[in-house]
């Protein structure tokens, strides 16, 4: 019989996905123990009887169960291991799924101790896929958990979601930085980043996914800190969760763990920020 053995890595480069838990981990420099318990207990609440998790107690899905286990590992809260390989084991690899679907079903199984076959039979079905875009190829390396490739990315107009224009520069695009230029301009003064260049309201996907991006290019976030941490810590919610933006009240497991990732890039940014300050001094 074949021994269960970790995923392994393809390449040199440091693991996005750990990257990404990492910095969304550092939140709980600014949180208490009693805000990390409410959150822990709100995601908690969302688990169901087959061991995946329902947004609103509804039905078990693989995105709420993506997003409740980062939160979950985030925050270091033991996660319920034995439950939701319970509900993970009996996904069918299949074509039914989408790609946003079939990349977080990737993402947790491989979590677990698995068969080398498993990732191959995994990573095999992705072929199917296309990866004509930009969100394609993103979710294609976030399966993978390799953004090595040096593919040519398509145009990225400066007119596109933000989130797509964060993905660009994560996917190390060319033109970083007019993207880089056109994320600072999208950040409002009374906290967070609006969707489109044209829009009024901040949301906190946008806000998340341009602080990453931002960080990752060291870009000078001095104006921005401390409107988007108020912006960030006005979205919790009653029952523990976050929600997606003033207009919203529906807390849900992906806007806490986006809430989670925004307040880490800003301490990750005030850290980077004072060892610059001691090294002058």
């Amino acid at each position: 019989m074949k021994k269960l053995k970790p995923q392994k890595k393809k390449n040199k480069n440091p693991s996005f996905i750990d990257g990404i838990l990492q910095t969304a981990a550092l939140s709980r420099q600014a949180l208490g123990l009693d805000a990390r318990d409410k959150i822990d207990a709100f995601i908690i609440t969302r688990q169901n009887s087959d061991g995946g998790f329902g947004e609103n107690r509804q039905q078990s899905d693989l995105p709420a169960t993506f997003f409740s286990v980062a939160v979950l590992r985030s925050l270091t809260h033991a996660i319920p291991l034995r439950k939701v390989w319970k509900y993970i084991r009996k996904q069918k690899i299949d074509s039914n799924l989408s790609l946003t679907d079939f990349t977080y079903l990737i993402r947790l199984r491989l979590a677990f101790p698995h068969l080398k076959r498993t990732e191959k039979i995994m990573f095999g079905h992705l072929k199917q896929y296309p990866d004509t875009g930009i969100k394609e190829q993103f979710l294609l390396a976030l399966a993978k958990d390799d953004f090595s490739s040096k593919r040519p990315l398509p145009d990225i107009s400066l007119e596109s979601a933000t989130p797509t224009l964060a993905a660009g520069i994560l996917l190390s695009a060319q033109n970083t930085d007019a993207l880089k230029d056109e994320l600072l301009a999208r950040a409002i003064k009374s906290g967070g980043f609006k969707m489109h260049s044209k829009g009024k309201n901040a949301d906190l996907i946008s806000t998340a996914s341009a602080l990453f991006a931002l960080n990752k290019l060291h870009a000078p976030l001095h104006q921005i800190y401390k409107p988007s941490l108020k912006y960030v810590e006005a979205l919790w919610g009653k029952n523990g969760g976050f929600v997606s933006s003033k207009k919203d009240s529906s807390e849900n497991a992906e806007n806490t763990f986006y809430a989670l990732l925004a307040l880490g890039c800003l301490i990750k940014f005030m850290v980077r920020e004072s060892k610059k300050i001691a090294k002058n001094h």
